[in-house]
């Protein structure tokens, strides 16, 4: 195990006077009655929307909403052709500070200090000031490879990461080694200084990949996945129906199994992220390619599924139409948002969004009540990216800030609509981050990269407001109106974007 403590890394002030900055159109608010269907108000495209734009001079229109100037964005590098070192999860604490996992290849610079390697690929995990600040880095692995891919905050300040290893996980005080397969999943627990405290190893006879990972008040840990071929979860086999399946695992504050819920399809299906509940259960999204069972409902395409402290089924959400569930995210009332891709028609219960272009990789975001009803959904944008049955290749990525409002958070290539406006990438693939209102109203669009493909691991906002989105930026990228240059082939950028007054 190497945990540094360094100082400042470099920081860029930014201005969103850049690449895009905007503010959306009057859009429509809902204000539904908790679980309410078929009220509720939405925002179908283009061809739903005012043609004319706000007067951004107006006192009462004015960019107030707007990232006011001077974010900033700290950037970590493995100096190298070949060498990278990326973000992959970010989460937040109580007082500001954001916290990475993610992956890096190589001897990788935080800062001013360098962090060693051990394997092909190691993990790390940072948390960064408010101020811009790395406070600690924590970075180690094994003669394999190791894949650092979803990030919590526990209530203590601590942190929970999770992700893959191959041959042997190194990460942490001693090794483990192959459970049965070629890629095996683990989950550590780290002390509000960055110590790790425990690590745990899951796995089977095939691999497993992680997509996110939660944890609630007391301690518990939900660990959203993927398996091929089969496991064993808490003395419980689960066997894959298609290539891969959904698993779902909750582990006790010490990082003991205590059950796995799983559910598939003969076709390849998509874990889309977890959170817990507050009761000891949890909520999470997948999607289906074919036909899976759940709790004595058969579903195809996406869905939300709320489980209760046991593991059992309290209530399915299914959309209908060709739509995915990428990422969800809980508010402290227990409504849940949403985010992903549909084409054509999709109906989110009594709700209905129509693609306002050809294709199926259009981004929605949605909220459901607590009872899981539908109250809105709303067409945010096209990514143009690829779809493989029928599912985006780069997954959307949402989080909420404490007034209810949403960030969905991906990258997007050539011109684009979102809300009012055309986004234009700089060349490959690029950053994307919207803001949805509660009521599903679109608000801004933001976005960042360069003539490379950049790629987007998560967003998180902080009780403040402000927001966090990082990634990896390959040559150079263009955040706001600061261009920082990779030293190696692809490197970490942390973007923060400051609440609207600060």
């Amino acid at each position: 195990m190497r945990v540094c403590w360094v100082a400042v890394v470099f920081i860029a002030q930014l201005g969103c006077g850049g690449r895009t900055s905007l503010l959306f159109g009057p859009g429509r608010d809902a204000a539904p009655e908790a679980g309410a269907l078929a009220d509720a108000r939405v925002d179908q495209g283009a061809g739903d929307l005012p043609v004319t734009w706000p007067d951004l001079t107006a006192p009462d229109q004015a960019s107030a909403d707007l990232p006011p100037p001077k974010p900033w964005v700290v950037t970590a590098a493995t100096p190298g052709f070949s060498a990278h070192v990326v973000g992959e999860g970010v989460a937040t604490d109580s007082v500001g500070n954001a916290h990475v996992v993610g992956t890096y290849m190589g001897k990788a610079t935080f800062g001013t200090t360098l962090v060693d390697f051990a394997g092909i690929r190691d993990v790390f995990a940072v948390k960064v000031s408010p101020a811009g600040a790395f406070a600690w880095i924590t970075a180690d692995g094994g003669t394999g490879s190791e894949w650092g891919r979803a990030i919590a905050v526990a209530s203590d300040g601590g942190v929970v990461i999770a992700g893959e290893y191959s041959q042997l996980l190194g990460f942490g005080p001693g090794t483990i080694g192959p459970l049965g397969g070629y890629v095996d999943l683990f989950v550590a627990r780290l002390s509000p200084a960055g110590t790790i405290q425990w690590v745990q190893a899951l796995g089977g006879l095939a691999y497993e990949n992680v997509r996110a990972v939660a944890v609630d008040a007391t301690g518990n840990i939900f660990l959203a996945a993927v398996f091929s071929s089969s496991m064993t979860v808490a003395g419980a086999t689960h066997t894959a129906k298609g290539d891969p399946d959904l698993i779902v695992i909750k582990l006790s504050p010490a990082g003991q199994a205590l059950w796995a819920v799983s559910a598939g399809s003969t076709g390849y299906d998509r874990i889309g992220g977890v959170a817990a509940d507050g009761a000891g259960g949890c909520v999470f999204g997948g999607t289906f390619t074919g036909q899976a069972t759940l709790g004595g409902k058969t579903i195809q395409g996406g869905c939300v599924v709320r489980l209760d402290s046991d593991g059992a089924v309290l209530w399915i959400a299914a959309p209908t139409g060709t739509v995915s569930v990428d990422d969800l995210a809980r508010d402290k009332a227990g409504n849940v948002h949403v985010a992903g891709s549909y084409g054509g028609t999709a109906s989110f219960g009594g709700v209905s969004l129509t693609a306002p272009a050809v294709g199926t990789d259009h981004t929605y975001a949605a909220r459901l009540a607590p009872g899981g009803g539908f109250i809105w959904a709303s067409w945010v944008g096209r990514s143009n990216m690829v779809v493989f049955q029928g599912l985006s290749a780069h997954p959307r990525r949402i989080a909420l800030d404490a007034a209810g409002n949403s960030y969905v958070a991906g990258i997007f290539g050539q011109s684009v609509p979102y809300g009012f406006t055309t986004l234009t990438s700089a060349g490959g693939r690029d950053i994307v981050v919207v803001k949805v209102g509660p009521g599903g109203k679109l608000l801004w669009a933001v976005g960042a990269g360069g003539p490379q493909d950049d790629t987007c691991g998560g967003v998180a906002s902080d009780p403040a407001g402000n927001l966090f989105v990082t990634g990896g930026f390959v040559g150079q990228a263009v955040f706001g109106t600061q261009t920082v240059v990779a030293q190696g082939y692809e490197d970490l950028f942390l973007w923060r974007i400051p609440a609207p007054g600060l």
